[in-house]
């Protein structure tokens, strides 16, 4: 049959020959074209929606258009002259508009009985698509489908309202809002601006004409995380777990200036005696581990271990050891009842830590054995025996703490022996080294390992230079000796970074200082340290930590002293108050060591 032959059919009308085949009727539809406007809100009031569509003169002027890129505007707030509105997205479509009768719905009340129809006052309260779709149930054989029409275009609002500035108190817009929007002629003629130069206290700045940058919604593409379960706790309450975290670890975390350390595990660790046999064997291995070196990295013991059962050693460190947050001996654990702030002996313990994400080899590509693509993994680099050594010629991937007695460079060992030591441990900075000798292992460490990474070979000459220039201590009193003369840029560079580090360490601990006289004496007390502290200085020394001075030459030299500790701030961050954020060594916080995956 020909398409010709189909439209001369009446409506519902089979063609010739089909009614055995049991076909659906056939309808005709009109040629008239229909507009589709998909209003953001529910309408309850077709007189208030077609207000807010800008009302019947604005539809109008629509609908007549011949623009294909022709859109309309929904304000909802339509009282409002000066609400903003949301332009429509116009989409093409090819649907067909549908007139579906039903019987009409007659519902009769008994009295004495309230249904969910009816209103708390009584009044009869409809829901028409509930009454449709009830209709359309009961009624299969009674309902009529009549096409109407064709639907080409389709406005849709996706565009995000706009905010709205608060006018109520503007009274430029008041005016306006009193005369102009009246539609007065009278009134509009009234209208007068200020003429002044100056706007009066009282009045408002004009907002700009759109406060919203956004105007489509983002994505965010939300999905639940597919290693989340949801269980029942004993208390029969539904509670989510993730069952792709490791176990948290429990151990004790301390200060790095705590008054006494723990001398046992945490309570919150399960009992020794509820641990296996292969944990208590562990254990036992650990302990003897400690017995022969008290304080070790991650690497360290892990080294005694072969490099086996770690993620059952992350679990059981808790029981052998804590540790410190911060300070010289932090990323390290300590045997318990042991304090290595109490003798000189241990500084061989202290450990250094650097943030060596540009410096080691980058994150490799390899396709993921577990799923699908290629994910930024780093390959496994396996159990290396001596990768917690530094000799200064190798580099391994997965250092980034080291302690003292592990160093076993010459030049670094040999200024390490050399060394003046303190008689009181600094528990922030350097511990029982002085300030210019830790800064200059510090650097002199951070330098090679950045040559190392290059594939180059370091040069210890340049190092013998820099260490030259350096006493064990730096204060105000002797900084103004530690510029070089007739240095090349690169040693003037490190020096500088050496003095700014080491200065900021000493003000750092003369500031702890005067605080806590403070809080012991009171303000006069802090007064009398500042005035001895200014007093001992001498003028040079005073610019170099930035006092006042009284002529203009001292100052312009103050500012170019602070330029050079201004060159190695960001070091100083690094250096000085660096971020616990290692993951790949145990003696980091509890709170990232949660984060790690046990093997």
């Amino acid at each position: 049959m020909t398409m010709a032959q189909v439209n001369g059919l009446h409506d519902g009308q089979l063609p010739s020959g089909a009614a055995s085949l049991r076909l659906a009727p056939f309808h005709a539809v009109r040629k008239e074209e229909f507009v589709h406007i998909e209003h953001p809100c529910i309408i309850k009031d077709l007189d208030k929606g077609l207000r807010s569509l800008g009302g019947e003169v604005s539809i109008n002027k629509f609908l007549e258009s011949e623009d294909p890129t022709k859109s309309i505007a929904v304000s909802l707030r339509p009282e409002d002259a000066l609400a903003t509105s949301i332009p429509s997205d116009p989409v093409t479509a090819q649907d067909l508009l549908l007139k579906i009768t039903v019987p009409k719905v007659i519902r009769r009340r008994r009295k004495g009985i309230r249904t969910r129809s009816h209103s708390d006052s009584g009044e009869f309260v409809r829901n028409a698509a509930v009454d449709f779709r009830r209709t359309l149930r009961d009624n299969p054989h009674k309902v009529t489908v009549t096409p109407v029409g064709v639907v080409k275009d389709s406005h849709r609002f996706r565009t995000l309202p706009d905010y709205q500035h608060e006018t109520a108190g503007d009274n430029v817009v008041g005016k306006l809002r009193d005369t102009i929007m009246k539609h007065d002629k009278n009134a509009v003629r009234t209208f007068r601006l200020n003429p002044a130069k100056v706007l009066p206290l009282d009045q408002t700045v004009c907002p700009p004409p759109f406060l919203n940058q956004v105007k489509v919604p983002h994505n965010y593409a939300y999905r639940q995380n597919p290693y989340v379960r949801f269980v029942t706790d004993s208390s029969g309450a539904m509670t989510s777990i993730n069952v792709s975290s490791s176990a948290r670890q429990v151990r004790h975390n301390v200060a790095a200036d705590i008054a006494e350390v723990p001398t046992a595990p945490p309570v919150d660790l399960p009992p020794e005696e509820s641990l296996g046999p292969f944990k208590l064997q562990l254990l036992k291995a650990l302990r003897a581990e400690f017995d022969k070196r008290p304080i070790m990295s991650k690497r360290v013991y892990m080294r005694a271990l072969k490099g086996k059962y770690e993620g059952e050693t992350r679990k059981l460190i808790g029981y052998v050891g804590y540790s410190f947050d911060s300070g010289p001996f932090r990323d390290s654990i300590v045997r318990f009842g042991l304090d290595p702030r109490s003798d000189p002996k241990y500084r061989e313990f202290q450990t250094i830590f650097f943030q060596l994400s540009d410096e080691l080899p980058q994150k490799s590509a390899y396709r993921n054995p577990h799923g699908r693509g290629i994910r930024r993994v780093i390959k496994p680099v396996g159990f290396v025996p001596n990768s917690h050594l530094f000799d200064g010629k190798t580099l391994y991937q997965d250092a980034r703490v080291w302690q003292m007695c592990d160093v076993t460079d010459p030049l670094l060992r040999e200024l390490l022996k050399n060394a003046k030591l303190r008689d009181e441990f600094d528990p922030v900075f350097s511990g029982w080294y002085e300030n210019a000798t830790w800064t200059l292992l510090k650097i002199i460490m951070r330098h090679k390992i950045k040559v190392l990474a290059e594939g180059e070979t370091p040069d210890d000459g340049l190092y013998k230079r820099i260490i030259g220039c350096f006493p064990d201590a730096i204060d105000p009193s002797n900084v103004k000796a530690t510029h070089p003369q007739n240095m090349d840029t690169l040693s003037t560079h490190l020096c500088s970074m050496v003095r700014a580090i080491a200065m900021s360490a000493w003000r750092q601990r003369e500031r702890r200082y005067v605080d806590h006289a403070s809080t012991l004496q009171g303000d006069s007390m802090t007064d009398d340290i500042v005035d001895s502290v200014e007093t001992e200085l001498d003028a040079d020394a005073r610019a170099e930590i930035g006092f006042d001075m009284d002529s203009d030459d001292e100052e312009r030299k103050d500012e170019l002293d602070d330029d050079d500790d201004d060159e190695a701030e960001e070091d100083e961050e690094d250096e000085v108050d660096e971020d616990a954020d290692d993951g790949e060594d145990d003696g980091d916080s509890q709170d990232d060591s949660d984060q790690e995956i046990a093997e």
